[in-house]
């Protein structure tokens, strides 16, 4: 949802910094991913 957020920022631009960008999302792809696995297989 954050992704959709910022993206559809009246603020900002569609057009924003890719890398910034991309940095943004892979940390929450990241963060996300290693919740799932640790609720996924707990050890």
């Amino acid at each position: 949802m954050a992704k959709f957020s910022i993206s559809h920022s009246p603020t900002m631009p569609i057009p924003p910094p890719l890398h910034h960008h991309r940095r943004s999302v892979s940390a929450m792809e990241t963060r996300s991913t290693t919740s799932s696995k640790r609720v996924s297989s707990p050890d």
